[in-house]
């Protein structure tokens, strides 16, 4: 087996990730993943085009990640807790890698800016919360229309995210599963009383 056929796509993203992780934006070059690989950097553009390729790739598996999680969310869709569980997935997957979770909602990579490919992927991971908002609206008697549901879905996103950024950000402690089920709770019961 070749030095080539040894460092599949995957094993170089992963030495990609643990760098991202241990030393930063900083720390993720060609050069660096070579290094750390044992290989020329040849061998780490054979795999993707250039750093940008690599960052797309990396905003793209954390994109995948977070879908796997909410896929993971046991039923009943529906449910107030099922909705309580998307979030908890969405924070459990955001600290189960913290730097992928940087890069897929800040910029801190230069030379990468994501296009509408990256953007369609971030948004492909993002439907199954519009369904559980969707399950719910139809299972509380409400009107679940594609703008209802993607309304609500947003606004469970944008609460969940924002707890989330903020204890990544070490802002906030211990007490921030609460915080995401208390902004969540008082979410639904705006949208079951509207004002």
């Amino acid at each position: 087996m070749t030095v080539l056929q040894r460092h599949s796509r995957h094993e170089v993203l992963a030495v990609a990730e643990e760098l991202l992780t241990r030393e930063g934006p900083q720390g993720l070059s060609v050069r660096r993943i070579a290094d750390a690989l044992g290989v020329s950097r040849q061998i780490v553009y054979s795999r993707f085009r250039g750093k940008p390729d690599l960052v797309r790739a990396l905003h793209g598996e954390g994109f995948r990640r977070l879908a796997e999680a909410f896929s993971a969310v046991p039923g009943p869709a529906g449910t107030t807790e099922h909705v309580l569980a998307m979030g908890r997935a969405y924070r459990t997957s955001a600290l189960a890698s913290p730097a992928l979770f940087g890069l897929m909602f800040g910029r801190p990579v230069a030379e990468f800016e994501p296009d509408a490919t990256a953007r369609a992927v971030a948004a492909a991971s993002f439907q199954p919360v519009v369904e559980a908002s969707r399950a719910w609206l139809v299972a509380h008697g409400l009107r679940a229309t594609d703008r209802a549901a993607l309304t609500l879905a947003r606004t469970v996103w944008a609460a969940t995210h924002g707890v989330v950024a903020l204890e990544t950000a070490g802002l906030i402690g211990p007490d921030a599963p609460a915080m995401i089920d208390r902004l969540l709770l008082a979410t639904l019961d705006r949208e079951r009383s509207p004002a």
